[in-house]
C-alpha cells in the first residue's frame, strides 16, 4: 500500500465525518446501543470434517477452519461504520496508536476523533488477517472505547443548522 501521510488521512476522516446524514448517525448509535446490551459478541463455528483427501497415499480428513459468526449487533455496527465511510485507508499496521490504545483504551476519552476512526478501521482490517480480532477488541472494551469517543465527538460537534 502506498504511504498516505497523516494529514491526508485526517482530511479524509474529516470529510467522512461531515458527509454522514443524521439518519446514518442515528442508525449507528442505535446499533451501538444494541451492542452495549450484547453478552456474546461471536459464536465460533467450523472445525468440522468436511471431506477427505489423499496425502502420500493415505486418506486424511479435511477440516474446516474455525471462524467467528458475529452477533447481529456487531455486524450492524460494522455495516453502519462502512456506510458512514469511516473505514479509511492508512498504514494501520505501522500506526503506533494501535499499541497505545490497546494498552490504555481510556486514553481515547481525550484523543482526537481521528484516532478513534483510525482505531475502528484498524480493528476491522485486522479481522481479515486473523479471525476473532473484532471479538478480542470487543471483549477488551477497546472497540467500545473508540465508539464512545466517536459518539462524544458527534454529540459535541458544532451544529450545522442555520
Amino acid at each position: 500500500m502506498p504511504q498516505i501521510d497523516d494529514a491526508s488521512v485526517d482530511v479524509e476522516i474529516a470529510a467522512a465525518l461531515a458527509r454522514g446524514s443524521e439518519d446514518d448517525w442515528d442508525s449507528l448509535w442505535e446499533a451501538v446501543d444494541d451492542l452495549a446490551n450484547e453478552t456474546t459478541f461471536a459464536t465460533w463455528t467450523g472445525a468440522d470434517i468436511v471431506g477427505t483427501t489423499i496425502v502420500d497415499g493415505e486418506e486424511r480428513p479435511v477440516h474446516q477452519m474455525p471462524h467467528p459468526v458475529y452477533a447481529e449487533s456487531v455486524e450492524r455496527v460494522r455495516e453502519r461504520l462502512g456506510a458512514l465511510g469511516l473505514m479509511v485507508p492508512f498504514d494501520w499496521m505501522d500506526w503506533d496508536g494501535l499499541t497505545h490504545y490497546r494498552e490504555n483504551p481510556m486514553a481515547l476519552t481525550t484523543a482526537p476523533v481521528s484516532d478513534a476512526v483510525r482505531l475502528l478501521t484498524a480493528i476491522q482490517r485486522a479481522e481479515r488477517f486473523g479471525d476473532g480480532n473484532i471479538e478480542g477488541a470487543l471483549k477488551s472494551g477497546l472497540m467500545q472505547a473508540a465508539l464512545a469517543r466517536l459518539r462524544t465527538w458527534y454529540e459535541n460537534r458544532p451544529s450545522l443548522a442555520v
